[in-house]
């Protein structure tokens, strides 16, 4: 069974999850009314220590890294390669 996890992403708030560390892939989703919203996807080795993964749009199939803003309430997927953590991200 794949871990999972919802949550609210706030301006100054983030969403994690916790994942086995074999696991080589997450899927990130952002979807609902919003307006201008900004975010950074992260990664994790210890649950304390977080840095900027890159990922790829599922719309675009192009890589993205840094901070991500897409288009108001927007439905966007993001993969992110992820083996050998145990923590992924999404950080507004």
């Amino acid at each position: 069974m794949a871990a999972s996890t919802t949550g609210s992403l706030t301006a100054t708030g983030s969403v994690t999850l916790t994942k086995p560390f074999p696991d080589t892939l997450a899927v990130v989703q952002l979807s609902g009314t919003y307006g201008t919203v900004t975010f950074v996807i992260e990664g994790s080795f210890d649950g304390d220590n977080f840095f900027a993964l890159a990922a790829v749009d599922q719309a675009t199939g192009r890589l993205v890294t840094g901070t991500l803003s897409p288009a108001d309430n927007a439905t966007v997927c993001y993969k992110v390669p992820c083996e050998g953590l145990g923590n992924v991200r999404g950080r507004g």
